[in-house]
């Protein structure tokens, strides 16, 4: 019997161990100790990679004493005794879960206190560089602190709890980590044009304008953009847009490549980012319109002329037609069709033969004009 009652004891001392262990195991403090707990209320703002000048990132810092007797936090419910008391809390700060570095600290008798944040201010406390903020970057602001264990004179630090206090039942507004992310777009080319054509003549010099997707009123350095067959020449810089002069080489005619060096552009925020388009192209076109007969559709009382253009014409280009068969006639407006040009040739007695010469004049759209050298000879019958 008296080994039964010693087995009984033994049962009943590992039972309260275990039974210890799973509690202290799910419990951030020991049943003795009456927490303080940090909240952050109020949390607003982000870093917007667009506009890092005016980014602020803020929150009101609290410390709250839990009795356990009406708070409802999972982890207090039903303690009770002296409430612990705050001495301090010192903030921590980290930059893309790189180093843990101290931000500041604050005494028990400062709280509740509004803090801000402002990405310089973040950069230099982690000592990174706003200038190389990307969107997707985030800081970790975390902490450590200090209670008086239920005012008993008995100092104990604390961290940042982990995921499995936090919350608790009621949402108090627990300071477990605040993120602060980096927002906002990549800077972009949003088009590329040239002005006043699409199309520009070899040689000669006209403006192109790359439009960005954000504003660029503050470029700290001349973004490297370069044309692989002509020179660019900044002209200008708009709110979101740089003005270049564009020569094209001598002779090239084609699609010119221009190239932007990502790494030079810098938005006035000093932020460096990859460009979604690196490459444009310009079409370049040194060649000068030319034409040929097609056919001659003779009917009462008129004859239309079609031609073959090498490349269409902008309006306003004219034909002018010499022929032996009827009277010299003035410039007629030429009608043009992508690359098929057509002109009616009012006539009143139709010759069995037509000998007559055209020449067109106009230009493409690159200002190239037609040769005027370049007439054409037809004969054709008519029976």
């Amino acid at each position: 019997m008296k080994n039964i009652s010693k087995l009984l004891a033994v049962l009943t001392i590992i039972s309260l161990v275990f039974s210890s262990c799973e509690d202290e195991d799910v419990q951030r403090f020991p049943d003795f100790v009456v927490p303080v707990v940090l909240l952050a209320q109020n949390v607003t703002g982000t870093y917007d990679w667009d506009d890092l000048d005016n980014s602020v990132y803020s929150f009101t810092l609290e410390g709250e004493n839990f009795d356990g007797s009406a708070d409802g936090h999972k982890f207090f419910v039903g303690r009770s005794g002296t409430t612990s008391t705050l001495i301090d809390v010192t903030l921590m700060i980290s930059y893309n879960q790189g180093d843990i570095v101290e931000w500041q600290t604050l005494q028990g008798s400062e709280l509740p206190a509004q803090l801000t944040l402002t990405p310089a201010e973040a950069a230099s406390i982690t000592g990174s560089n706003v200038s190389r903020f990307q969107k997707g970057d985030a800081f970790q602001v975390t902490y450590l602190y200090r209670i008086d264990e239920n005012n008993s004179g008995t100092i104990r630090e604390l961290a940042t709890p982990g995921v499995d206090y936090c919350g608790g039942t009621t949402n108090e507004g627990e300071f477990c980590q605040l993120v602060i992310n980096v927002t906002g777009d990549a800077l972009s080319v949003d088009a590329f044009q040239a002005q006043p054509d699409t199309v520009l003549r070899a040689g000669t010099s006209d403006s192109v304008i790359v439009q960005f997707s954000n504003a660029l009123t503050a470029l700290s350095s001349v973004p490297a953009i370069t044309a692989n067959n002509g020179t660019l020449i900044e002209l200008s810089r708009g709110g979101d847009s740089i003005i270049f002069r564009y020569d094209a080489s001598m002779g090239f005619t084609g699609n010119d490549i221009i190239t932007i060096d990502s790494t030079t552009i810098v938005a006035p925020t000093g932020n460096i980012d990859a460009i979604s388009a690196s490459t444009l192209s310009i079409a370049v076109d040194d060649d000068n319109p030319e034409y040929e007969f097609e056919s001659l559709v003779v009917g009462e009382g008129t004859a239309t002329l079609l031609v073959a253009l090498s490349e269409t014409l902008v309006s306003g280009a004219t034909i002018s037609v010499v022929s032996d068969s009827f009277e010299d006639l003035e410039a007629l407006a030429l009608t043009v069709t992508g690359t098929t040009g057509s002109v009616q040739i009012p006539i009143e007695n139709v010759p069995s033969t037509l000998t007559f010469s055209f020449t067109i004049d106009g230009e493409d759209i690159a200002g190239n004009e037609t040769d005027e050298a370049a007439a054409v000879n037809v004969t054709i019958s008519t029976n």
